[in-house]
């Protein structure tokens, strides 16, 4: 059914007349695995209801009521349903393998469409709605995840598991829960109403915005928050968050969704003519048939006025009833013409892309777009486009994060640029040419006075220089010590950093730097081992915490004092772990760490002797939040995306984004505790995501 997205079974598996190899996709009712069917000697899927579903009769009948709904429709563009059965009272519905991706991964690697391979893929969806529609069959999950899209961009329907026979009375549901996916639900939909074939064309509306802009037309931080935005707000239009694409692409996503179903195509077969009509150059026929409709009616009344009175119109009256309906329908295609011009002045104008130039980047209104993404959730898209984020670095006590960016896989040109979520503000603070290196300190806390604050540390070809966080500057040249360390924190205050780096005989030492008077001195805290990975201050400043890699896949934490050791304490903690920023709690008693075994962990230790003082399972990264001594991480959601959650012990995860391309692994919190960020994956350019706290 589509390319292997899962894994092998432990051993050969067969299931009545099939052998099972390895699963290739998981749907909200069943498993699918790529299979040999053995009477034929083909590949097929086959799909098998979960484990936990399979005591529930009603949902074994609908399971199957999907299979006989999908096996009636035959198209292209639909995955043929081969057989229903069960074996080992295990029900299965064998069908069509499609080496094929989900859209959902294909958008994740393309980020966004361009409008005319994105409507070429809406086109074959609608046609294959048409077809289900006139089979009284209602897709009800139109989504990515459920189209599939082969190396030839031939686009196939899947997984009607939700669908129901227009026909048929059917109230069977799961658990009670509403069906569907909330961002792509149809307002009818949203609010309990009539779910009719416009319902899917709505999705797919929905799923064409995303194509065209890498985005969701709605954001919120609870399923039932984006419900009511749904009901309540029109949609954004497309253009506005790309304003290349064509007046009539914009207009046709619109069209599919309108807030009212009447408003809508009649049907799919209407889309992809509607399409057909945009991609040969010709105008959308929505005005254009309403103008006709106006002169079509006119010319029925007259007729009906000719009927009534049985008598001859002259030619006279003839003549003006004809000129008077040509007036009404030209009056009225000039007010829609009038009216089209009238929106496009009133809808925001789009901010320029970045240029090419150098020189243009450091013109702050043009590096970066802001917006909302719910309750509490802003989304920075820098204006970088072929730039991916390396990594951020907290950077100011009212969230400003530093970003460091890259193109071409590192062998072009880096980037360095600052977001400040509080104020809205982005900047580029420095460039460097091609094969250039970075190492980049932030300031941890927003120390008034301090020397340092605002200010990070940059390697760049061979060069050590501070660099301000707010203009591009760059007036110190630091000793040359530091100059081949990649790893390295900067004290709160700011007056002091400290660096991993590797002495004469190829061994790695950590060595703390203090500024003062234009003269840096350094000194080293710690004898010299194997590679320091990774190092992070406590939030005073009196503790440092750093990894050692002592083999493959094997770390060491260690905690010591700012001012050094002689000899290096027993590990608090060996094995697959690393630390990120924000590892010590508010009073430095604890330290969190990641861990990378079989199902990643993030723990909280006692920075006195390791202990493990609580778990949180199945989180991948996490940042403690100073003001409660809470913990932010990263962990996915039911839809296997990473989202960023609030972590409490004995205490329910509370989700705090809901975006649905997801996050990175990272998270930063401020040092106030107001924000936390992440590098975000909701468009093709590099975007940040900050969710105040």
């Amino acid at each position: 059914m589509m390319r292997n997205a899962g894994g092998a079974l432990p051993a050969r598996h067969i299931l009545g007349n099939y052998e099972l190899f390895e699963e290739v996709g998981r749907g909200g009712m069943g498993i699918v695995y790529r299979a040999l069917d053995l009477s034929l000697d083909r590949i097929v899927a086959i799909k098998i209801l979960r484990d936990d579903l399979r005591a529930h009769q009603s949902i074994v009948t609908r399971f199957s009521r999907e299979a006989q709904a999908a096996a009636r429709l035959d198209h292209p563009n639909i995955v043929q349903i081969f057989s229903v059965g069960a074996a080992d009272r295990t029900p299965y519905i064998a069908m069509e393998f499609v080496d094929a991706l989900p859209l959902s991964a294909v958008m994740q690697r393309e980020h966004r469409l361009e409008w005319g391979p994105a409507l070429k893929i809406a086109q074959q969806i609608a046609a294959a709605l048409g077809c289900a529609h006139d089979s009284h069959v209602i897709h009800r999950d139109v989504k990515p995840p459920n189209i599939l899209l082969d190396d030839h961009q031939r686009a196939y329907v899947t997984d009607f598991g939700i669908a129901k026979i227009l026909t048929v009375d059917d109230n069977l549901t799961v658990d009670g829960t509403r069906l569907g996916t909330p961002h792509y639900m149809a307002p009818e939909r949203c609010k309990n109403g009539e779910v009719t074939a416009s319902s899917d064309l709505y999705s797919l509306g929905v799923l064409t915005f995303q194509m065209l802009t890498g985005r969701l037309p709605y954001e919120a931080s609870t399923p039932v928050a984006m419900m009511q935005r749904i009901i309540a707000e029109p949609p954004a239009r497309a253009r506005k968050y790309v304003p290349e694409i064509p007046e009539d692409v914009d207009r046709l996503v619109a069209w599919l969704m309108e807030m009212n179903p009447k408003h809508r195509p009649e049907s799919g077969h209407a889309v992809c003519e509607a399409i057909d009509r945009v991609l040969a150059g010709r105008p959308l026929d929505i005005q254009e048939s309403r103008s006709a409709a106006v002169i079509e009616e006119f010319r029925k009344d007259l007729a009906a006025d000719t009927s009534a009175n049985r008598t001859t119109v002259s030619e006279a009256d003839r003549s003006v009833r004809f000129r008077r309906g040509v007036m009404i329908g030209a009056g009225i295609a000039m007010l829609i013409v009038a009216g089209s011009a009238l929106w496009r002045m009133l809808q925001p104008a789009a901010p320029p892309a970045i240029a090419a130039r150098p020189e243009a980047w450091f013109e702050p209104a043009r590096v970066a777009e802001f917006g909302n993404e719910g309750d509490n959730v802003l989304l920075v898209e820098l204006q970088l486009n072929g730039y991916s984020i390396r990594d951020m670095y907290p950077a100011g006590a009212d969230g400003q994060v530093a970003v460091m960016l890259e193109r071409g896989g590192g062998s072009e040109k880096h980037v360095l640029a600052t977001v400040s979520p509080s104020r809205r503000e982005a900047g580029i603070q420095f460039v460097a040419g091609p094969h250039s290196r970075f190492a980049m300190l932030a300031s941890a806390s927003g120390v008034s006075g301090s020397l340092f604050e605002g200010y990070g540390l940059v390697r760049a070809e061979n060069r050590s220089a501070l660099v301000s966080l707010r203009e591009m500057s760059a007036p110190i040249r630091l000793n040359s010590a530091l100059a081949e360390s990649l790893v390295a924190a900067m004290h709160p205050a700011g007056s002091q950093w400290v660096s991993a780096e590797t002495d004469s005989n190829g061994k790695t030492l950590l060595v703390a730097h203090a500024y003062a008077n234009g003269q840096t001195e350094s000194r080293a805290i710690t004898p010299a081992g194997s590679p320091i990975v990774t190092v992070q201050y406590s939030r005073d400043g009196q503790y440092i915490a750093y990894v050692r890699e002592s083999g493959k896949n094997d770390y060491s934490l260690r905690v010591i004092s700012a001012d050094g050791v002689e000899s290096e304490p027993t590990p608090l903690r060996s094995g697959n772990i690393l630390i990120s920023a924000g590892a010590f709690n508010t009073d430095a008693s604890q330290v969190l760490l990641s861990s990378n075994a079989a199902a990643p962990r993030v723990e909280a230790i006692s920075a006195a002797d390791g202990r493990t003082l609580s778990t949180f399972d199945d989180a991948v990264r996490g940042a403690w939040d100073p003001r409660r001594d809470d913990v932010i991480v990263t962990a996915k959601d039911a839809k296997g995306v990473l989202q960023m959650w609030r972590e409490q012990p004995a205490a329910v995860r509370e989700q705090l984004t809901f975006l649905d391309h997801g996050i990175y692994e990272e998270v930063l919190v401020s040092p106030d505790g107001q924000w936390a960020s992440s590098h975000a994956q909701a468009s093709g350019n590099p975007s940040v995501v900050f969710v105040r706290l």
